[in-house]
């Protein structure tokens, strides 16, 4: 189970409290997965969002270790696993933000966002009526079973669904 800093979501909140916004404690992560110290600097800088969109290189500048040992914690499973709860959680806090705008959208009368949350929510699901009719070319409900029987509808329904000029 993931540690989970802010419950709820804010409007850069926590910057205006001259607190950082952090996800996850990467160090639960590393004591979870047995990483070392240097996989949790490494996770300690990959929490930041900011610094995700940095190089390689400056990755590991920031978290103090070198290009080889980088590579070396991305092949460790330890450390994979690590990384993964990492990006789960991550991108659970996007959702949660996308989610927290939706019902403030909803909560203003948007009849859209308000639709969009019961279907997340599996509580609304938009159907569809289709209406159809099929020519079977039999004229009354007895001519119709006499030529089931002898499988005319078949060969009549395979040629109105191949077309008439299809080659057999």
């Amino acid at each position: 189970m993931l540690t989970i800093v802010h419950k709820t979501v804010h409007n850069n909140g926590c910057e205006k409290m001259g607190k950082k916004k952090e996800i996850v404690h990467p160090e639960t992560l590393a004591e979870k997965h047995q990483v070392t110290r240097a996989g949790l600097a490494l996770l300690r800088v990959l929490a930041d969002p900011e610094a995700r969109a940095l190089k390689v290189i400056d990755q590991c500048r920031l978290a103090g270790i070198t290009y080889d040992t980088y590579y070396r914690l991305f092949r460790d499973p330890r450390f994979q696993a690590a990384y993964r709860d990492l990006c789960v959680a991550l991108g659970l806090s996007y959702v949660a933000k996308s989610i927290d705008g939706l019902a403030s959208r909803a909560a203003t009368g948007d009849a859209a966002a308000a639709k969009l949350i019961l279907e997340l929510a599996g509580m609304y699901a938009p159907t569809i009526r289709h209406e159809h009719t099929h020519e079977v070319g039999a004229k009354t409900l007895r001519e119709l079973l006499k030529a089931k029987r002898r499988n005319i509808i078949d060969a009549e329904y395979k040629e109105v669904k191949e077309g008439p000029d299809a080659e057999s």
